[in-house]
């Protein structure tokens, strides 16, 4: 399992965190709350995406009017997961509006990373240099922990 998890985030660049209401509280078949075994697979993927800070970005989006966990309810592993920006995902007649706003922050968060100027180069070394995008009207989602 840690083996596919790691493949699978290698070849990812955001890791949506889908937060509902009871996503604290699951419990597993024996009435343990699920984000505390050490071995779940929500816990372990989301674990090595906050390992890999600078490498992915994480973007928690709260469903069903769920709200951010705070700190001290996350396994120790994932409180870094409470202090990322998180992005809504309300219910129609918001849903798609929610989504599209957040694909186009991302989107512009990597077009500016794609037009940024290589390692020790200067804007005038392209002869055609692209301008970034505006920045958009609300926050985007946190590409650090922090």
């Amino acid at each position: 399992m840690r083996d596919y998890i790691n493949d699978s985030l290698s070849q990812c660049p955001v890791v949506l965190a889908i937060i509902g209401n009871t996503w604290l509280t699951v419990t597993d078949s024996y009435g343990n709350r699920r984000l505390d075994n050490p071995v779940d697979w929500v816990r372990l993927e989301l674990e090595e995406a906050l390992r890999r800070k600078g490498q992915l970005i994480v973007v928690p989006v709260l469903v069903r009017r769920a709200t951010m966990p705070a700190p001290d309810a996350l396994p120790p592993t994932l409180v870094n997961l409470a202090y990322i920006n998180a992005a809504q995902a309300r219910p129609d007649p918001d849903f798609h509006s929610d989504m599209n706003r957040l694909i186009v922050q991302l989107e512009q968060y990597f077009g500016q990373l794609d037009s940024a100027p290589a390692p020790g180069s200067t804007a005038t070394d392209s002869p055609n240099p692209t301008p970034r995008k505006p920045a958009a009207t609300s926050a985007p989602p946190s590409p650090t922990v922090g």
